[in-house]
């Protein structure tokens, strides 16, 4: 007995805890989204991938050491001739002997170590390191970013479903009890059955609508987890309703709030790519600079006539250091071109630059005032929202009265539905406004 109820507290607490795991509050929404969306994994790797690049520019200024070891096997010692006179004196002068020279068996074995002393360009790599790390890292924020806004769109859509299914489910339930009493009232012969067929006929059209929100909100929710990096055939509830996320919008503190372009990702972004553009200015005009490096050499030869070379023969050095120096002189105008290239390039961020910050100016002013506007809609739409309940709460009344007809009662039904519909998508244009009007104020 106390196993079974044992093993039913745990079922029941594992069914709280699976569901927990299950719902989300837009912020938990967007936590999630920001540690599991595949397109942050990728910006992710993309950091990783340039701080190895990174890396390996770094290394080409640093010692490289290569250790080689040959050996060779003459099948056929090359033959050469000599003139025969070169050893009897009387010999015919077109008399050769012929002579191998060399062993069958040579092995080698060196060491070589070079250093690269200057390069224009390679300095220049190392002062963009920093500014590739920085654009990288970035682009790994922005990244979150627009994942946090594709989420948080896509959680405001299921609430717009979820409110509006309540909305209907309600004026549904008020429908049916409606189409119940007038049954009754057709059964025992105070009305007429014509007023119960319009009854009947704005229950199913309700009924309808319920279908459509119940799919609507459906493909709301699989668009949300798609956003979240969930699989999607989990299921999952928002916790939020419109109404508390609207509680807590401050208009007035979201419409006076300062701007400042340099906190954005977007003009970030655009900076730090002018800085990058500049720095291959640079490099390209270093190609005009020498290149230095420096070597050292030795090596180690065997020459055997048998393969004996681990016993205690001797083995003939050779060492070499040096330095090598490039000096350009002439592409045929290739060098000059590639700087003046590299130049335009720069002067093109420099003016996407401006463009941002003129746009990102733009696109405040235009948030500001869709938000606005959509905050006085909504405030209307509440107020026609009150009118068109209570009217239809006194057409009710009338039509159970006998003063109103059923066709008068769905047609008031029928505009509070419309009025509801309003308020509620006023509601969720309200907060698409603020959704962009956080994108531009760097709210995520």
């Amino acid at each position: 007995m106390k196993k079974s109820v044992y093993i039913l507290i745990l079922l029941l607490f594992g069914g709280i805890i699976a569901k927990s795991q299950n719902t989300y509050t837009l912020k938990q929404a967007q936590d999630f989204a920001t540690q599991n969306s595949v397109k942050v994994k990728q910006a992710l790797l993309d950091q990783e991938s340039m701080n190895k690049q990174t890396w390996q520019t770094t290394a080409i200024g640093l010692p490289q050491v290569n250790a080689e070891v040959g050996f060779q096997n003459f099948l056929d010692v090359p033959t050469q001739v000599i003139p025969a006179s070169a050893f009897q004196p009387n010999a015919p002068d077109d008399m050769y002997i012929p002579v191998q020279f060399g062993t069958e068996f040579n092995s080698t074995a060196g060491i070589s170590i070079s250093q690269l002393i200057f390069d224009g360009r390679y300095f220049v790599g190392l002062k963009a390191k920093k500014s590739l790390k920085e654009f990288t890292s970035k682009g790994v924020i922005k990244s979150k970013k627009e994942i946090a806004e594709s989420v948080t769109a896509a959680y405001y859509t299921v609430l717009v479903a979820k409110e509006s299914l309540n909305s209907l489910n309600a004026s549904l339930e008020k429908t049916e009890r409606l189409v119940d009493d007038t049954r009754k009232l057709v059964t025992n012969g105070f009305i007429e059955s014509t007023e119960l067929d319009q009854l009947e006929l704005t229950l199913l059209n309700i009924k309808n609508s319920v279908s459509q929100l119940i799919r609507q909100e459906s493909n709301a929710k699989t668009l949300l987890k798609y956003e979240m990096g969930l699989d999607l055939k989990t299921e999952i509830e928002v916790t939020e309703s419109l109404e508390t996320i609207l509680n807590g919008v401050n208009p007035e503190q979201m419409l006076t709030t300062s701007f400042d372009p340099n906190q954005h990702i977007d003009f970030q972004l655009a900076t730090t790519q002018l800085k990058l553009d500049g720095l291959n200015r640079k490099s390209e005009f270093a190609g005009y600079l020498p290149t230095i490096g420096a070597f050292f050499q030795h090596q180690q030869q065997a020459f055997r006539g048998e393969f004996n070379f681990f016993e205690d023969k001797p083995w003939y050095p050779s060492t070499i250091w040096g330095v090598n120096v490039n000096i350009p002189i002439t592409k045929s105008g290739g060098q000059w071109a590639a700087v003046s290239k590299a130049r335009i390039a720069e002067e093109k961020s420099a003016n996407n630059l401006k463009l941002l910050e003129d746009g990102l100016k733009l696109q405040l002013s235009t948030a500001k005032s869709n938000f606005a506007s959509a905050k006085e809609t909504l405030d209307l739409q509440r107020k026609s929202l009150e009118v068109a309940e209570k009217l239809q709460e006194n057409t009710l009344i009338k039509f159970q009265e006998r003063v109103v007809s059923s066709l008068e009662l769905t047609q008031i039904q029928n505009q509070y539905l419309q009025t509801q519909g309003s308020y509620v998508k006023a509601m969720f244009d309200l907060l698409n406004a603020k959704l962009q009007l956080d994108k531009i104020l760097n709210n995520y």
